[in-house]
């Protein structure tokens, strides 16, 4: 165990600062996909209860549509966009406290 995570250490050591920024982009875009999608499950499953299991109260029939409605919310076209600006504006390579996103050029040199 402890040999594996210095090989995963060194790996990362490694990689270059742009590299590592677009790794935490991609890992934000993950779990937001995976929370957007969560209402599409808990649909699917009350389905499959519903229908193969012969367990049917009234609040399965409820609860359907809503969560139907509310994953389409979830994955709408702004709801993407806001969720990408605001994985991009928390990212700070630097480490001095103002994220990347806000800091700009300095072309004063």
């Amino acid at each position: 165990m402890n040999k594996m995570l210095s090989d995963v250490w060194a790996t990362v050591k490694g990689m270059p600062i742009s590299l590592i920024k677009s790794i935490k982009l991609t890992w934000a875009i993950i779990v937001f996909f995976v929370i957007a999608v969560m209402p599409y499950f808990f649909t699917a499953m009350m389905y499959i209860m519903a229908v193969f299991f012969d367990y049917k109260p009234d609040v399965i029939y409820k609860f359907m549509p809503l969560g139907i409605s509310l994953g389409s919310s979830m994955l709408s076209a702004g709801v993407i966009g806001a969720v990408i600006a605001l994985a991009k504006a928390i990212v700070d390579v630097d480490h001095n406290g103002i994220p990347d996103e806000f800091e700009g050029k300095d072309d004063k040199k």
